[in-house]
Order: structure tokens, then C-alpha cells, then sequence
């Protein structure tokens, strides 16, 4: 998973491919002691939530190698977008009730909902991302685009409920997911500035707003870890070197 991450937000081919493993994902076995009594099935196991987020690998590692390839094939790009957006679908649906909110779950619970539901809605803006539609379908790709601006809008609420939780991650890989939003609205409205209405623009400045407290939390946050560290006498200024690094590219990119 590490290797994973680190790859495709540094667009670095994959040194690893589902074609070179064979090893299973693990089941959802029971792993409490009989002496910790739980009448909860959910919480016999506890690592449910792992399980479910790292079948979001062989997506992500298609998504990178198929999509963002140097060499991606153009002709089978309608289709590849097709079949991988049906397999984030078929993934979303197979989350726990207590991942989903369709049953009563604890605010533990709802937090790894949100990150899991946040990773649902970066897949698919990578997948239908702009910079990467090459498609000469004009439909498809004006449905990819609203299927962006919804995962971002999707990820602003995710965001929002995430900071009211005091659960907001301030790593340099989630927070890139949040500024590839913010750019991705832009783009989006700025691609349809013509039809843009007077409410259309006033939601807009809502959303950034919105953006730029949530960005500007994550900032305080990085700051207090900073000074926390500096006092143990090390230094985070490679990691925030790293972030800003990072960041730029994704700019670029965008």
C-alpha cells in the first residue's frame, strides 16, 4: 500500500503489478479472546476496515498504469474509464453497514467511513479527471467532468464533517487529494463560465471559502506538529519542503 501511494502521487512507474502477486486478500476472521464478550459480529474482527480499504489497490495500480500511463492506450480509453468505474461502484457497495451509516455505528467508526468514502471519491476523480480525458467522445467526456465537480463537491462535505470530528489528516497525501478538488471546481467552472448563473458563481465562492478555512486548519495543525517537534530538537523541514514540492506539481498537473 505504502509503495502504492508513494508511486502514483510521484507518478513513478510501479515497481510492483497485480499481475506479479498471488497472494489473497485476508478474510474478516474473528481475533478477540473469548473473554472479550462482544454480541457485535462487526466488532469480532478487528481489522474490518483495513480489509476494506485495501481493495482499493487494484484500482488505484490499473488507474495508474492503464490512465496515467506515458503510453496509455487511447483507443481502449472509453472502455478502460467504463469497467474501472464499475469496479470503484461495485467496491463502494461492498462496505459494511457500519461504514456507510446505514446502521448505528461509534464516532470511530464514522471517521474510517469518511476516510473510506474520501477514497472512494479520490478514485474517481482520478479516473475521470480532465488532464487525463482523451477521449474523442465529446459526451463522455462533459459526463467525466461532472463526475469530477461531484467527487470534489463530494470531498468538500467529506472534509467538512471530518474537520467538525477533529479527524482532518494533514498528511502530504491526503491534502494533495483536497487541492486536486479545489483545482478540479475551478477548472469545471471555469470551463462553463458561459452558462454560469449568479447563483452558480455565489456557490462557488462558498465552496473555496469553505476550502480555504479546511486548508487553513490542516496549516494550523502542521504548524503546532512543527513546533512540537522543533522542542524535541528535530526539524520538519524536509517533510514541509516535500509538501510544498508536492504540491506544485500537483498544480502543474492540474
Amino acid at each position: 500500500m505504502c509503495h502504492v501511494l508513494v508511486g502514483c502521487k510521484l507518478g513513478r512507474p510501479l515497481a510492483l503489478r497485480m499481475e506479479d502477486i498471488d497472494v489473497e486478500f485476508p478474510e474478516p476472521v474473528h481475533d478477540n479472546l473469548e473473554s472479550e464478550a462482544d454480541e457485535s459480529e462487526w466488532r469480532k474482527c478487528s481489522f474490518r476496515v483495513s480489509i476494506t480499504g485495501s481493495r482499493w489497490l487494484p484500482m488505484m495500480m490499473q488507474i495508474h498504469s492503464q490512465i496515467y500511463s506515458v503510453k496509455a492506450n487511447v483507443q481502449a480509453y472509453d472502455s478502460t474509464v467504463r469497467r474501472l468505474a464499475k469496479e470503484i461502484d461495485t467496491w463502494e457497495a461492498s462496505f459494511p453497514p457500519e461504514m456507510t451509516g446505514s446502521t448505528q455505528s461509534t464516532i470511530e467508526d464514522r471517521v474510517c467511513a469518511l476516510y473510506l468514502d474520501c477514497e472512494a471519491q479520490h478514485l474517481r476523480l482520478l479516473l475521470h479527471h480532465p488532464s487525463r480525458c482523451i477521449t474523442q467522445n465529446q459526451d463522455m467526456a462533459a459526463k467525466n467532468l461532472d463526475i469530477c465537480s461531484q467527487a470534489s463537491a463530494k470531498l468538500l462535505r467529506i472534509a467538512e464533517e471530518m474537520r467538525v470530528m477533529k479527524s482532518l489528516d494533514i498528511t502530504w497525501f491526503n491534502t494533495t487529494v483536497f487541492l486536486a478538488a479545489i483545482f478540479t471546481t475551478l477548472f469545471a467552472f471555469s470551463e462553463r463560465k458561459d452558462q454560469m448563473t449568479s447563483s452558480d458563481l455565489t456557490h462557488l465562492r462558498s465552496s473555496m471559502d469553505a476550502w480555504l478555512d479546511i486548508m487553513g486548519d490542516i496549516g494550523n495543525l502542521l504548524g503546532r506538529l512543527l513546533q512540537i517537534t522543533c522542542m524535541h530538537g528535530r526539524s520538519l523541514l524536509t517533510l514541509v519542503k516535500g509538501l510544498v514540492q508536492n504540491c506544485r506539481m500537483l498544480f502543474e498537473r492540474s
